[in-house]
């Protein structure tokens, strides 16, 4: 939880002047926004396939807003290989223990051999 809250705040710092021309948008400024939003870097795209990776590697959390941003970041392609890298990595990464009592800690994948 705490690598999502440093990633979040990470790409909050970088995509503060986009988040600013956002929060007063007018039709002038809707050009100006896309063309801030689609130049982002690869640091930005690296920050952003962990945190779909991180978010996919926890159970119950919904990835799909980030996802949505990256293709609207990266354009479609780009944006789809980010996203699906991100999604193969979270499912690379061990999922935490599940704790069905408060002192018998199971994995998930074994939870099916479990009784109570």
């Amino acid at each position: 939880m705490i690598a999502i809250i440093l990633l979040v705040l990470a790409l909050v710092h970088d995509f503060m002047p986009e988040i600013r021309l956002l929060m007063d948008l007018t039709p002038a400024h809707r050009a100006e926004l896309l063309t801030m939003i689609r130049s982002n870097g690869i640091r930005d795209l690296i920050f952003m396939l962990l945190l779909v990776g991180v978010m996919n590697a926890i159970p119950c959390l919904s990835n799909a807003v980030i996802c949505v941003f990256v293709g609207l970041c990266y354009g479609p392609w780009i944006g789809l290989l980010v996203n699906w890298a991100g999604n193969i990595l979270g499912k690379i990464v061990p999922s935490p223990p599940c704790y069905c009592t408060s002192n018998s800690p199971i994995i998930l994948s074994k939870a099916r051999f479990w009784t109570a």
